[in-house]
């Protein structure tokens, strides 16, 4: 059965935010800029039910004034996050969505469940962030080269949280009968489209093979397939 949603504008949860947390909190200062920058995300949490939006939300609200010294806000956005695996269920027809609650013996869960009526389904978001390099380089305004290979570093990146992902999704209750899916929200230090356009597909081909093994589907976030 599909759990009642109720009318949300595209920005409404953003000022919703706004008066969470202390004085820092990342949505006190909300302006026209700062919400045209932020229109993916209120898009993703707008698509998300009440009940939803609410376990989210308290997630969300120890790390809304919590600013990393190396990483910025990179923490509260990985956890929004998750709001695209849950926007990726519903396109593909689940009508019945909802968060996984933390294991109460610290066990290691997916993400999101939910059904379709026919079918069920587990999905881990996995996000793949800047590297601190890349980071330095745009804060001292330091030009380089651009990369059109999957290299080293990301790959590692990219092993460590495909092995994360896959004990999530098939350490779960009945997940031998569900489908599981590894949602990755990838960011790369290359940020042009045609760097994207060559990576991603070597980035999608090295995860189905390296940890697919016919029982998890790798999804790049954001990857015109």
């Amino acid at each position: 059965m599909s759990r009642r949603r109720t009318s949300v504008t595209e920005f409404d949860r953003l000022y919703e935010l706004r008066g969470l947390g202390g004085k820092e909190n990342y949505f006190s200062d909300i302006n026209l800029e700062k919400l045209a920058m932020l229109a993916e995300l209120a898009v993703s949490l707008s698509k998300l039910d009440e009940e939803s939006w609410n376990y989210l939300k308290g997630q969300c609200k120890p790390l809304l004034s919590k600013v990393s010294k190396d990483r910025g806000w990179t923490p509260l956005f990985d956890k929004f996050n998750e709001a695209k695996g849950y926007g990726y269920l519903l396109d593909r027809g689940c009508s019945c969505v909802k968060f996984i609650r933390p294991d109460k013996n610290g066990h290691q869960t997916p993400d999101l469940e939910a059904s379709d009526g026919t079918s069920e389904y587990l999905c881990e978001v996995k996000t793949i962030n800047l590297t601190y390099e890349e980071i330095k380089r745009r804060e001292n305004g330091e030009v380089k080269d651009v990369a059109y290979m999957l290299s080293h570093k990301l790959k590692s990146k990219l092993e460590v949280a495909a092995e994360k992902a896959v004990n999530q999704l098939k350490g779960y209750r009945g997940a031998e009968d569900k489908i599981k899916i590894a949602l990755f929200v990838v960011f790369l230090d290359d940020w042009q489209p045609e760097s994207r356009r060559v990576i991603f597909p070597q980035i999608q081909s090295y995860l189905n093979e390296e940890f697919g093994e016919g029982e998890i589907e790798f999804v790049l976030h954001g990857f015109d397939y």
